[in-house]
C-alpha cells in the first residue's frame, strides 16, 4: 500500500547539540523505532490475523468500510443470527496518511497524528480489557530535532484518575570514527521503574553495523542483562540488504546467528537462524515457482529441552509448507498449505474490482481434505466467507489533535517522574 505525506500543524521541537561531533544529518525515526513505520501499524493491529482484508489499496482513499459474512456454497447466510456485520472501519487523510482505523469484533481502535514535516507526532490506542472489564487509552508522544531525527518518546496511559508512564526514551546523536551513533536512554514501568540504555552504530551509508544493550531484567529482579548485535551487508548487488546478524548475551555468553540469502532480484530466498548452546533452528525458504507463484517452507526445530518465561520447551519440531499464486496486482488467488502427512488445504480467493482496480467483493474458500488412511473415510470439507468494502474517493478525515489541557498536564507529570526515578543522573553514571 501506498502512504503520502500530510501536513499538520507544528510541531515545537527544538535542535540537539553534543559535542563537536554533532550529526547534522538524518537517520529516519522507523530505524530508531518501528512503531513510526506505518505500516508496521497496520501490520501489527490488523493484517496478522486477518490477511490484509483491509488494508490492500492500490490507490489513495478516503475511507472504507469492511464486512464478514459466513456463506454456505449458494452464498447464504449460515447463521441467521449472526448475518454479515460490519468488520471494521479505516480513515485516511488527504494526503493519503493513516488517519484512523476501529476494529468492531475487538472494541478497539487507534489514531495517528502528524507534525508538519508528515511524521508521526502522536499514536493513541484505544480498547476495552474484557478481562478487567475497562476501557484502556495508551498515547506515545514522538519529538524530532530540525533534521526529522527522533529525539524523545513518551508513552503513558490516560485514566480517569490521572496519567501513568509506560515508558520515557530520549536519543542522542554523535559522529566517532565515521560512523554515527545514536544513544538510547529509556526508563519503562513494569511494578517498578526499570533503566535501559542502548547504542546504535550505522555506518556512512545509514546501514545499521552494531547494536550494543545495557537492560534490567524485569522477571530477575533488575538484574543487569547485556547483549550486542553485529550487522553484516556482503552481497555486492544488494548492499542495502543485511546477509547476516550475530546476537551475542554478554552476561551469558549465549548466542544466536540469522543469516539471509537473495536472488538475483533482490528476493529473500533463504533465511536461518541457529542457537549456541543449539537449543532450537528456525528455516525459511522462498522458492519463486513463476512469476507470481511462490513456495515458502518455514521449519522449526527444537533440538532439546529449555526454559523460556518459566515455561518448559521440550524438544519438538514444526513445518509449514504453502504455495501462494497471486494476480499481477499482489492479491492472492490460491494458497495451497500441506500441515502435515494427514492434513492438506488451500484457500482460494475470488475477487470482484472497482474502476480504482480495489477490490470491493472478495470470496474465500478453505477446502480441507483428509485421506482415509488416517480416518475411517476420504473427508472433504468447503467453507466460505465473503468480505465486502465500502471505498469512500472524497470525504477525507484529517487526525484530530489532542487536547492542549492533556498535553500540559502529561508533559508535568513526566517531568515529575523523571525527577523522582533521578533518570538523568542515572544514565550520567551508567556505563
Amino acid at each position: 500500500m501506498t502512504l503520502f505525506s500530510c501536513q499538520q500543524k507544528k510541531d515545537d521541537n527544538t535542535p540537539f547539540k553534543t559535542e563537536e561531533t554533532s550529526f547534522n544529518g538524518y537517520i529516519p525515526p522507523a530505524k530508531l523505532d518501528s512503531m513510526l513505520n506505518e505500516k508496521f501499524l497496520l501490520n501489527s493491529f490488523y493484517t496478522s490475523d486477518n490477511e490484509q482484508k483491509e488494508f490492500s489499496f492500490y490507490s489513495p482513499v478516503a475511507s472504507a468500510k469492511i464486512y464478514e459474512n459466513i456463506i454456505d456454497e449458494k452464498g447464504k447466510s449460515i447463521y441467521p443470527d449472526y448475518p454479515e456485520h460490519l468488520l471494521s472501519e479505516i480513515f485516511f487523510t488527504k494526503s493519503g496518511k493513516l488517519s484512523s482505523y476501529e476494529n468492531m469484533n475487538r472494541k478497539n481502535k487507534f489514531a495517528v497524528i502528524y507534525n508538519s514535516k508528515n511524521l508521526v507526532n502522536f499514536y493513541i490506542r484505544h480498547e476495552f480489557d474484557n478481562i478487567m472489564k475497562e476501557e484502556k487509552n495508551e498515547i506515545t508522544e514522538y519529538k524530532y530535532d530540525d533534521n526529522g531525527n527522533l529525539i524523545s518518546e513518551y508513552k503513558y496511559k490516560k485514566k480517569p484518575e490521572g496519567f501513568e508512564l509506560w515508558h520515557y526514551a530520549e536519543y542522542k546523536y554523535s559522529i566517532e570514527n565515521g560512523n554515527i551513533i545514536v544513544q538510547k536512554n529509556l526508563l519503562e514501568k513494569f511494578a517498578t521503574y526499570y533503566f535501559n540504555k542502548s547504542k546504535l552504530t550505522f555506518d556512512s551509508r545509514k546501514r545499521l553495523i552494531k547494536k550494543e544493550n545495557y537492560s534490567q531484567n524485569v522477571l530477575a529482579r533488575g538484574r543487569e542483562i547485556t547483549s550486542e548485535e553485529n550487522y553484516y551487508y556482503e552481497n555486492s548487488n544488494f548492499p542495502a540488504k543485511v546477509t547476516k546478524i550475530h546476537s551475542v548475551a554478554t552476561t551469558d555468553g549465549s548466542s544466536q546467528t540469522k543469516t539471509f540469502q537473495y536472488d538475483q532480484y533482490g528476493n529473500l530466498i533463504d533465511y536461518v537462524l541457529t542457537t549456541k548452546p543449539e537449543t532450537y533452528i528456525t528455516t525459511k525458504k522462498n522458492k519463486y515457482l513463476a512469476k507470481n507463484k511462490i513456495e515458502h517452507i518455514n521449519e522449526h526445530k527444537t533440538l532439546k529441552s529449555y526454559q523460556m518465561m518459566g515455561v518448559q520447551i521440550d524438544p519438538d519440531e514444526q513445518k509449514d509448507h504453502e504455495i501462494i499464486t497471486s494476480d499481477e496486482m499482489g492479491n492472492i488467488l490460491l494458497k495451497e498449505n500441506v500441515k502435515n502427512k494427514s492434513e492438506k488445504n488451500y484457500f482460494s480467493y475470488n475477487y470482484i474490482f472497482d474502476s480504482h482496480n480495489n477490490w470491493i467483493e472478495k470470496l474465500v474458500r478453505e477446502h480441507t481434505y483428509i485421506p482415509k488412511e488416517y480416518l475411517n473415510e476420504d473427508v472433504e470439507e468447503d467453507s466460505y466467507i465473503k468480505y465486502r468494502r465500502e471505498i469512500n474517493y472524497s470525504n477525507f478525515k484529517e487526525s484530530i489533535p489532542l487536547k492542549k489541557t492533556d498535553l500540559d498536564a502529561a508533559e508535568k507529570f513526566r517531568k515529575e517522574i523523571l525527577e523522582q526515578q533521578k533518570f538523568y543522573e542515572t544514565f550520567k553514571n551508567l556505563k
